[in-house]
């Protein structure tokens, strides 16, 4: 009797990927190329819930994150293609999308307005698994505008500003929840967005020191 082997969908990815590098690297530069979406589809043979961003092409090398698209589920799908990648020194294959170094100048466009940092505050809590009693921290939003807490459109704006602030792999396994509510009223002990990052990171190190 033969013997046969399969290949991994992961292999058989960057297989696929090592065959059209080329074609890859110039849809980077043109995000309606219909090579993203081909990338994508190529992802989700491996998990559904996989996607990707390109990154900046520095000396040379091009950033490609392999991303779970918020889906903790799929966390181990990212991990097991990166590791399988091949050599690829024209790329930087990172795991997850990472944190956006300049999160406090970005602007979202909605309901003809844009939504910066400078609409934003923020408190952070300690949050409390009831199940597992694993600690985290929660992240509660003022918005200027927001006009009832929890509006779906603002929850979505918030989702997208503190996912690029923290990056993926952060938002998913740090964050215990998020409230989005209006700014109007909003305590006085309340931060602005722009210091999201430094204070979230002292606040987790502070939260992991007390677990040990």
């Amino acid at each position: 009797m033969g013997l046969f082997s399969r290949t991994s969908p992961e292999a058989a990815f960057w297989k696929w990927f090592l065959s059209v590098e080329a074609e890859l690297s110039a849809a980077a530069e043109n995000p309606l190329a219909p090579m993203h979406q081909v990338l994508k589809s190529r992802l989700e043979r491996v998990h559904k819930s996989l996607t990707f961003e390109f990154g900046p092409l520095e000396s040379g090398v091009r950033e490609l994150a392999i991303s779970a698209d918020g889906d903790r589920a799929a966390f181990f799908a990212v991990e097991r293609v990166v590791d399988a990648k091949p050599p690829l020194p024209r790329w930087n294959i990172l795991r997850f999308r990472a944190r956006v170094a300049e999160y406090a100048e970005l602007r979202l466009q909605m309901q003809g307005r844009t939504i910066g940092a400078d609409d934003i505050d923020f408190q952070l809590l300690q949050c409390t698994d009831k199940k597992t009693g694993e600690r985290s921290l929660g992240v509660r939003i003022f918005i200027e505008g927001c006009p009832a807490p929890h509006d779906p459109e603002f929850v979505h704006i918030a989702f997208l500003l503190l996912d690029s602030a923290l990056g993926e792999y952060d938002m998913e396994t740090k964050v215990g929840g998020m409230e989005v509510l209006p700014r109007a009223g909003a305590p006085e002990d309340r931060c602005p967005f722009s210091d999201l990052v430094a204070f979230f990171d002292q606040a987790f190190d502070e939260l992991m020191s007390e677990n040990r």
